[in-house]
């Protein structure tokens, strides 16, 4: 299996959990699957661009997502080795906390603050 450069999760990986997703995607595989029989090239690529967009968009991350779903896999090693190992258990650390980890960089903490922003949470502040 093909893994991203990053080492996190594909997303058909997160899909095959999730029954609901499993039914968007297929819906989806359906379109592009008529669009390529018509030798449609621009209509299949539409399809699968809204397929990705409408999955990731379902993906919702909570307190118990594990670390190494959402960050680089050198991060979340780093983190684990400090018993952080849930997306909850990283929001709960100010980025004084992260920095007092071994190997953990000002950029490091930029890093991870880049991708709770984009899944709408964010580091302690206390």
């Amino acid at each position: 299996m093909v893994k991203p450069a990053d080492d996190r999760p594909m997303l058909s990986d997160v899909i095959a959990e999730h029954p609901h997703l499993q039914a968007i995607a297929q819906q989806h595989a359906r379109m592009v699957e008529v669009a390529i029989y018509r030798r449609n090239k621009d209509q299949a690529i539409a399809a699968v661009e809204r397929a990705f967009f409408e999955l990731r968009d379902e993906v919702r991350y909570d307190p118990k997502t594990r670390l190494d779903a959402v960050l680089p896999l050198r991060i979340a090693e780093k983190l684990e080795d400090a018993r952080i190992r849930t997306l909850g258990h990283l929001c709960t650390r100010t980025p004084a906390d992260l920095l007092a980890i071994k190997q953990v960089s000002a950029g490091t903490v930029l890093k991870i603050q880049a991708v709770l922003e984009n899944l709408g949470l964010q580091l302690s502040e206390e």
